[in-house]
């Protein structure tokens, strides 16, 4: 656990057996049945990353009927399955994994025997290997970026990326936000549509900007932000110039040190000189 917090992965799987399928978040049931359909929100993404890998591997989707004692034949729903529908576990690993670091997992199932014999593993090296190679380039999909304090250049480490689908009028929040790392970089795994995406950080005006997604490129798609930072600070003689948000009108008994207090006297002092520039214009 403190590794995969400590570093900043983008993109991962565990390899289980026992049986043969790709299985994607979440692994516990919502509702604390013992088997339920459980989508992430992410569950597009995911939905294709199991897919990535079941149909590259030379048998997990095939039609050839694989079924592991006492489970299911996943063949017959192209080798992929949410967790928990199949059976709801807590505290799964690309669970946790999802929910408590950037990163996006999910488990593999190579096959019916835990313990293959050792004359087996060419053949199972051969069936996984181009999955294994399809699935990592997955780490390319979507948006990558830094984020950049507007003022200075410098990187903004700790900021939230959050994304909304607006593809074909969905206007869909992604109830999942990405922390930007060291150096300010992120990366947000993404299928093809149009987002908008946002960044947000306590002591900075966000940033917004639309992009849209094909994942028909190598890299996934740049797109920088910038954070311009919020002046704590504000000016007396602007403030006194201004008759509405007056500085005579602020009570004796408002705590001019309280940084929450001094961002909406700067915000009400750049809202006042915007409304006197439309007066000065008409």
């Amino acid at each position: 656990m403190a590794w995969i917090l400590s570093n900043p992965f983008v993109l991962s799987a565990n390899l289980h057996g026992g049986a043969l399928v790709a299985n994607y978040p979440y692994d516990e049931s919502r509702d604390g049945s013992a088997s339920s359909y459980t989508a992430s929100p992410d569950d597009n993404t995911f939905r294709h990353l199991a897919h990535v890998y079941a149909l590259t591997h030379k048998t997990m989707s095939t039609g050839e009927r694989v079924r592991c004692e006492n489970d299911d034949d996943f063949t017959k729903q192209g080798g992929v399955t949410n967790g928990a529908q199949w059976y709801s576990v807590s505290g799964g690993m690309q669970d946790f994994n999802y929910l408590g670091s950037n990163d996006f997992e999910i488990t593999l199932e190579l096959g019916c025997d835990k313990y293959p014999a050792e004359s087996t593993l060419s053949t199972e090296w051969d069936n996984n290997r181009d999955a294994l190679i399809a699935y990592m380039k997955q780490s390319h999909l979507g948006i990558k970026g830094i984020i950049r304090n507007a003022r200075t250049g410098e990187p903004i480490v700790g900021a939230s990326v959050k994304v909304k689908n607006v593809t074909n009028g969905v206007n869909k929040l992604i109830n999942h936000d990405i922390i930007s790392v060291k150096n300010g970089e992120y990366w947000r795994l993404l299928t093809p549509g149009t987002y908008e995406v946002l960044a947000v950080k306590d002591g900075y005006e966000p940033d917004a900007k639309a992009v849209i997604v094909k994942n028909s490129a190598p890299e996934a798609v740049r797109l920088d932000l910038n954070l311009k930072p919020i002046d704590d600070t504000f000016d007396p003689q602007v403030m006194a110039s201004n008759d509405y948000f007056g500085y005579k009108s602020i009570p004796d008994n408002i705590d001019l040190n309280n940084p929450e207090v001094l961002r909406l006297i700067n915000f009400l002092q750049r809202a006042g000189a915007q409304n006197n520039d439309r007066a000065a214009a008409n």
